[in-house]
């Protein structure tokens, strides 16, 4: 928490906000700050007043302020970023500035800017439900809450869905969604549509117009124009920075040129035992035209644009532009940048002068020296932009060029893409903007969503089955005190029978194939076999075997077997326990059984949820690098390239951290007294389970 001398008792007129509309005497929420991070002004003095049931727009321009104003008010500034603070927010006049975000979470809910980046736990019920017990809600009255709030945000059919398999605008549902559950008086929401199609978008649009008739919010959103046709007009509007651009001006279409780009898409999945995403789809790029591809969330068109990039399989015909021909620009900025400035990422294999002419284009003059892993999200997005503009390629394929741009960086992007059609690029434009769609298309390529595919059937974590009903801090605990008694003797025989025991028996009480239980014991047979040879090559003492040059010595053989026989054994045990236990029925178990404080459970299992997410991130950025550094073709990076990609990892997970932590506290995660919506208790395979434990360690010890 940053020290209460930053939060300084003053009232001055804003000087960079520009208020519409006359707020009530006694607000609901209000706030006049200053925010600083390293030195730098953010947020100077900046003024805001939200009256009862009332709904307040933030506008300006990418980099302005405006998520960092949202953090404010949610307590995330200064209590979980070290980020200086000076100046007052109040709610319904009493000063929460020192209020961490947990407390706030008891009438405040807080939608974030990124939508993953909110979503803490594993599996969509248990995120749905992860607010409700934090707030105390009784747990006979969870199961229905969710489903209540499931059906209202149209997400039914995603609550048995693990959070990692969802598309981008089924994570902002679900992010907004857990954002309602605990029906919080006041609503922060950074781009609550930003990541939608228009349909979705229109049917979220209505949900929120119900929401806010009842609640006072503070909205940032690019795409007004939808939250209008909703019939959601805010009451006043701040605006941070300059006033937005107005769009840029229609020009003629020039006629399009020869076929660069023809394939017919055919079986393509995302992971090789992944479903089939696309299939059959043509599709035909000319020099000089841009195609819009639209559709539905989840409908495939990140997949597609990966295949046509090479990096996935499936595709094939007609002409090819050649390797290293195709750039892309990805959906997630952080994902694919390959330098340490902004600078050096727009020159990264590109001309130094056009180079410098994209950075002052596109906004990010001043920004040079800086890390682009240090720039706001709408910078982010106009720097990968300019950095594929800036490398020249025939054929462009952009994910999401304008998300989470405000009006002026939307004109300056699409601006830039229609010089670089008439320049004669081949573009690939993903886009779910209505109106830059109408404004850029030569061409239309429409996907539509394969129910079969976008709601599969979940499957679960661990077969059900006798070990996997049993308690999870049981079977720990009845490993560790087993694992015990082995490392507490020298004799091989009581290892090795616990070892064959274990091995033939773990399958049918774990309903597994005896196949992924040997599978699992290889890297321990490994161990055994080495944990032998030291030992039996090593130890001096009278001689045991004698064969040619070798000489075994009998406490060698002794020792070696005996340490053999008992990593193999102990590797049984942690094999009952890894593959018969879901990590987060464990750390479930481990905050009620083992009264493992709620915070540092919760905290593990935000843990766990980022070891999911990083083999995909390390897979885009792997991906991106190799289009950004080789062109189209999967190459070896080299030693350098592994190096950037493996910093751009780094920077993700750490950020990805931070963001899970920020998003546990604003779900209200440090109230007390909670609940606990799936309970974990003892029962009679546990007993059962005991009896053996303490039977194999008496019959280890006494034969030891």
């Amino acid at each position: 928490m940053a020290d209460e001398s930053l939060h300084l008792p003053r009232q001055p007129e804003a000087r960079d906000a520009t208020v519409a509309g006359a707020p009530p005497s006694v607000p609901v929420l209000e706030a006049c700050v200053t925010v600083a991070h390293d030195g730098v002004p953010v947020l100077d003095d900046v003024s805001l007043a939200v009256p009862e049931s009332g709904v307040v727009a933030l506008t300006g321009a990418s980099g302005s302020g405006k998520s960092t104003l949202l953090a404010v008010l949610a307590g995330l500034v200064p209590h979980s970023r070290a980020t200086a603070l000076w100046g007052r927010v109040r709610h319904r006049g009493t000063d929460v500035t020192l209020d961490p975000p947990w407390e706030r979470a008891a009438w405040l809910g807080f939608l974030a800017q990124d939508p993953a980046a909110g979503l803490c736990l594993t599996q969509v019920r248990d995120e749905l439900a992860l607010p409700l017990e934090n707030a105390g809600v009784p747990r006979e009255q969870i199961g229905a809450r969710v489903d209540a709030i499931a059906a209202r945000l149209g997400i039914t059919h995603l609550l048995e869905r693990g959070t990692g398999q969802l598309s981008g605008g089924e994570q902002q549902r679900v992010a907004l969604a857990a954002t309602l559950a605990g029906e919080p008086d006041v609503l922060l929401l950074d781009e609550p549509l930003s990541m939608l199609d228009p349909d979705s978008a229109a049917e979220v649009a209505g949900l929120l117009r119900d929401e806010l008739s009842s609640r006072t919010a503070v909205i940032v959103e690019h795409r007004a124009a939808e939250l209008a046709a909703a019939g959601i007009h805010p009451d006043s509007f701040v605006a941070l920075g300059t006033p937005p651009a107005p769009p840029a001006a229609s020009r003629l279409r020039p006629e399009p040129g020869p076929v660069v780009l023809e394939r017919t898409l055919v079986g393509v999945r995302r992971t090789p035992d992944g479903p089939i995403v696309v299939d059959g789809v043509d599709v035909t790029l000319r020099a000089g035209s841009v195609t819009v591809l639209s559709g539905p969330n989840g409908s495939g068109k990140t997949t597609l644009l990966l295949a046509l990039a090479g990096l996935l399989p499936g595709s094939g015909g007609g002409p090819s532009p050649g390797a290293g021909a195709v750039g892309m620009v990805f959906q997630r900025p952080e994902n694919q940048f390959v330098a340490y400035t902004v600078a050096e990422e727009v020159a990264w294999q590109a001309d130094p002068g056009r180079a410098r002419a994209m950075v002052a284009r596109l906004g990010l003059a001043g920004h040079e020296e800086q890390s682009p892993h240090r720039l706001s999200l709408g910078q982010q997005r106009r720097l990968c932009v300019a950095a594929a503009a800036a490398q020249g390629r025939p054929v462009l394929l952009l994910d999401e060029p304008t998300f989470g741009l405000d009006e002026a960086g939307c004109a300056a992007v699409e601006e830039l893409l229609l010089d670089l059609r008439d320049e004669g690029r081949a573009l690939l434009v993903a886009t779910h903007d209505a109106g830059l769609a109408a404004r850029l298309a030569d061409a239309h390529l429409r996907l539509t969503a394969q129910p079969s595919r976008t709601q599969p059937a979940p499957s679960p974590p661990v077969p059900d089955s006798f070990l996997s009903r049993c308690s999870p801090i049981g079977k720990f605990a009845g490993v560790l005190v087993a694992s015990l008694a082995l490392l507490s003797t020298t004799a091989a025989l009581p290892a090795f029978l616990l070892w064959a025991l274990t091995t033939v028996s773990l399958p049918p009480l774990a309903r597994l194939r005896a196949r992924t239980v040997l599978r699992f014991q290889v890297p321990i047979a490994w161990f055994a076999l080495s944990a032998f040879l030291v030992n039996v090559m090593s130890r001096p003492g009278p001689a045991f075997i004698e064969w040619g040059p070798f000489t075994i010595s009998q406490p060698g053989w002794e020792a070696g077997v005996g340490l053999g026989a008992r990593a193999l054994a102990v590797g049984a045990l942690a094999a009952c326990f890894a593959l018969t236990t879901d990590a987060v029925a464990f750390l479930n178990a481990a905050h009620q059984q083992a009264r493992v404080p709620a915070r540092h459970a919760y905290a593990l299992m935000a843990g766990y949820r980022l070891l999911e997410m990083l083999p995909d991130e390390w897979s885009t950025i792997l991906a991106a690098h190799h289009v950004r550094s080789r062109g189209n073709r999967r190459r070896r990076l080299g030693i350098d390239g592994f190096r950037r990609a493996a910093f751009s990892l780094l920077v993700v997970a750490l950020r990805r951290g931070q963001q899970l932590a920020e998003a546990l506290e604003a779900r209200g995660l440090g109230r007390t007294p909670r609940t606990v919506w799936r309970t974990v208790s003892w029962g009679w395979r546990d007993g059962i389970l005991a009896l053996v434990v303490a039977a194999v360690t008496v019959a280890v010890l006494l034969t030891g």
